[in-house]
């Protein structure tokens, strides 16, 4: 549900970003095709060697199905087949406490509304232990936490304003509690899952807020002192649809829309509401509109476009925890799946595993791998360019400089692209350390250049303004 914002010109200082190409063994674990599942959100969970998830829909009964598969790819197995009476359609994913899931279907169970269930591993002893009747939440869009036996979650909608709430309920369905209800000013339609962290829990609201382009709060596990952290005004991010994660007193994630090319952006962001950040503009150029979580390893983000990139299908990326390295890890391509929804990446080692929405082979999704065979899922490239773009703003004139690590200055490109990802100017340089660009001619706003190396490789890339 992407919300259209305003298109704010506005004047920021030089932001320079490194780009490391690099290459990944990307593996296509398992194709869905409907009658085994289908259209899978949500992330996988790992245990025994077992990947376990969510098909949202297709199965037995077109209701959507609990899985598992081999890290292989071999031995897919239905373990549950959602009928609509016990749960449909489940967005979110599994979380395994023991040897039992638990975990929620939007739509389904004895009101319609959507249900909480638990099973085991092996599919057997499945229960539906709440019924979501609209009062007490609709629409369950994301997963369960857990902290000793109690669980915690959210609904997008239901609740005493229709706009979603914040409930606790113990591992056997009892002591359920609605701990805050949304009603638009203090946010909506919250999507994604919450975080713990001693006393506190920690979300976003898709929607709703000060300028009803969502928000990240904070709630006692009590249900008392609830606190909007920070409000997004589309300039800052807009329209969160994916979870936040903790490091300490930092919290990071994304939204899909807003940020200076209003294509989503990471931020991080203090367990108090200080210290925003925006770590990083997406593009259409390396992935945007993203509609998933990070996940930390060291000080590197990894996480999923839903669109763009080389072919228009998503990426997976990461990021430094500073913003200042992008690394464009793999471009999905719509024949090995395509589209990646509500869920993040699980990283088990140095490999990556995924799922994705669209596209495979029989275009109902499918399941992957990615591992990272140039340097270590950990161990980034370490770019041998610096570049600064000056001044920024501008008036349209202006100079890039590159200068090498190392030396023997070769030859590169400069490309330049407007805010639709329309590129509206190119330029080679021949072994020079700097250029002169003229864009005068083009109208106000920001602009998004990229350098790419003789093999046509990008080695930068970065945005600037021009004010005239």
């Amino acid at each position: 549900m992407l919300k259209k914002i305003n298109k704010i010109v506005f004047a920021f200082l030089i932001l320079c970003i490194e780009v490391a190409p690099v290459n990944g063994q990307f593996t296509d674990l398992h194709n869905f095709n409907d009658t085994l599942g289908g259209t899978p959100f949500g992330s996988l969970i790992i245990t025994n060697n077992k990947l376990y998830g969510l098909a949202s829909v297709g199965g037995i009964n077109k209701a959507g199905l609990v899985f598992s598969v081999n890290t292989t790819g071999s031995g897919y197995s239905v373990l549950h087949s959602f009928n609509d009476t016990n749960g449909q359609g489940p967005y979110g994913s599994l979380m395994l406490s023991g040897n039992v899931f638990y975990g929620m279907t939007y739509y389904g169970g004895k009101y319609g509304y959507g249900c909480i269930f638990s099973m085991h591993t092996d599919g057997s002893m499945y229960k539906d232990i709440v019924d979501f009747n609209d009062l007490n939440g609709a629409s369950p869009n994301g997963s369960l936490i857990i902290s000793g036996n109690i669980m915690y979650g959210m609904t997008e909608q239901g609740g005493a304003y229709g706009d979603g709430v914040v409930f606790s309920v113990d591992t056997n369905g009892g002591e359920y509690k609605v701990l805050q209800n949304f009603n638009d000013s203090n946010g909506m339609n919250p999507d994604g899952d919450l975080i713990v962290a001693g006393n506190k829990l920690y979300g976003m609201t898709s929607l709703g807020g000060l300028t009803g382009n969502g928000l990240v709060f904070s709630l006692d596990t009590n249900g008392n002192g609830y606190k909007t952290l920070l409000s997004f005004t589309g300039l800052n991010g807009a329209c969160p649809l994916g979870s936040l994660i903790i490091s300490g007193s930092v919290m990071y994630g994304m939204t899909q829309a807003g940020g200076g090319f209003n294509l989503g952006v990471v931020f991080s962001v203090d367990t108090s509401g200080n210290n925003y950040k925006d770590i990083y503009d997406f593009t259409k150029t390396l992935g945007f509109n993203p509609l998933g979580s990070l996940i930390l390893s060291g000080n590197i983000l990894y996480g999923m476009t839903s669109v763009g990139g080389a072919n228009g299908d998503g990426v997976v990326f990461s990021l430094s925890t500073n913003g200042a390295t992008y690394t464009d890890l793999y471009n999905f391509n719509g024949l090995s799946g395509k589209a990646p929804q509500e869920g993040s990446l699980l990283l088990v080692g140095d490999v990556f595993y995924g799922m994705l929405a669209d596209g495979g082979l029989r275009s109902y999704g499918s399941i992957f791998s990615l591992k990272d065979t140039l340097t270590g899922i950990n161990e980034l490239n370490t770019n041998s360019y610096t570049v600064t773009l000056f001044p920024n703003p501008n008036n349209g004139r202006f100079t890039i400089n590159l200068a090498r690590k190392y030396p023997a200055m070769s030859n590169y490109q400069v490309d330049i692209y407007n805010m639709l990802g329309e590129r509206v100017y190119t330029q080679v340089s021949i072994g020079a350390s700097s250029l002169s660009i003229d864009l005068n001619s083009q109208s106000n706003g920001f602009y998004f250049y990229r350098v790419n190396n003789e093999g046509g490789n990008s080695i930068a890339s970065g945005k600037f303004s021009i004010v005239q």
